[in-house]
């Protein structure tokens, strides 16, 4: 998903530098700064979906690296 992000940046900017700093860039309503909010979100439903699996919850270590990624994406979306 970063690679895709980072492709569309790069690709947006090469195809039309207005639009790109028009929408992709502003700060608090851009694209960009949107999809900062959003990917930690989709992490946390993925970590959040695996520490409910009965695979991972029969397992400590998994469950307890779940837990943080799941953590990690809830700190990362609170300081956006």
């Amino acid at each position: 998903m970063p690679v895709l992000v980072a492709l569309f940046t790069i690709g947006s900017y090469q195809l039309d530098p207005a639009w790109y700093m028009r929408i992709v860039i502003p700060e608090g309503y851009g694209i960009l700064e949107v999809s900062h909010f959003i990917l930690p979100l989709l992490g946390l439903l993925i970590a959040g979906g695996l520490l409910l699996l009965p695979f991972v919850r029969a397992r400590s270590f998994t469950w307890s690296v779940a837990l943080v990624g799941a953590l990690a994406c809830i700190y990362i979306a609170g300081e956006r």
